[in-house]
């Protein structure tokens, strides 16, 4: 369990608590200074990022991290209602559900990657696209709409991008809540991922099994270690998005 991100990030706080405190002490006794609130929270955030860091949190984690404590404290300092906080809690759980247990987080492919997608998509025949994990379904909807030959899917576990992407993708698209783990990727001609370097592994393990010759696997930035793709695809955006391509 203690493996588990939303633990390690607990621990990191309750470090960061521990420094924070400490500092704020020893400014008080030997240097007569009161750090003010905001700099306890600044000095909470920056040493949480660096344990969490060091305990093994992916990047991701350290703005989330450093902007906690300042939440806090806007929070207390204007006053904020009880209900807020677990409100709050509830709606980033639902928000992030896979970042705590798949270690995924929201990732949002932009315009530039669409169209370059849409490039791997031949306008001759039927073509089935599926996005592993379509978030807010912005993918789809671009894919389908330069490629109405392209029978789009999407796949999503975290409750608010579903709704959304759901709702969003109307008659263009097809979502499901459903666990990118639990889709068979012989029925797709391209399989498209933006993920996390965590289960790069074990999809392109499912994938080599199930895929049929000639199909696409994409991945948006994250590598398969041991095994460099056939293509590279410079998407050529301020985020410099690399797509790595590979041939079943």
């Amino acid at each position: 369990m203690l493996h588990r991100p939303v633990f390690k990030a607990l621990l990191s706080h309750l470090v960061a608590i521990l420094i924070t405190v400490a500092v704020a002490q020893i400014a008080a006794r030997y240097f007569q200074t009161l750090v003010p609130p905001w700099g306890l929270a600044g000095i909470h955030g920056v040493c949480a990022a660096t344990v969490g860091y060091l305990l093994g949190l992916d990047r991701w984690w350290i703005p989330i991290n450093i902007a906690a404590p300042f939440a806090v404290l806007a929070a207390l300092t204007f006053n904020a209602p009880v209900w807020i906080y677990p409100a709050a809690f509830a709606l980033t759980l639902l928000v992030f559900w896979n970042a705590g247990s798949d270690r995924v987080p929201l990732y949002l492919s932009n315009a530039k990657t669409w169209a370059a997608l849409a490039d791997m998509v031949p306008e001759d025949r039927e073509f089935r696209f599926v996005d592993l994990g379509c978030g807010l379904g912005g993918t789809l909807i671009a894919i389908n709409k330069s490629r109405p030959n392209c029978l789009c899917y999407g796949v999503e576990t975290a409750p608010i991008p579903y709704f959304l992407s759901k709702l969003r993708a109307g008659g263009a698209a097809t979502v499901e809540f459903r666990s990118l783990w639990d889709v068979d990727l012989s029925a797709y001609d391209l399989v498209y991922c933006f993920l996390s370097p965590e289960p790069m592994t074990d999809l392109f393990a499912r994938a080599k099994m199930q895929m049929r010759p000639g199909t696409l696997f994409v991945s948006n930035s994250f590598a398969v270690p041991g095994n460099p793709p056939d293509e590279t695809v410079e998407v050529g955006d301020s985020r410099n998005t690399r797509l790595l391509v590979w041939r079943m």
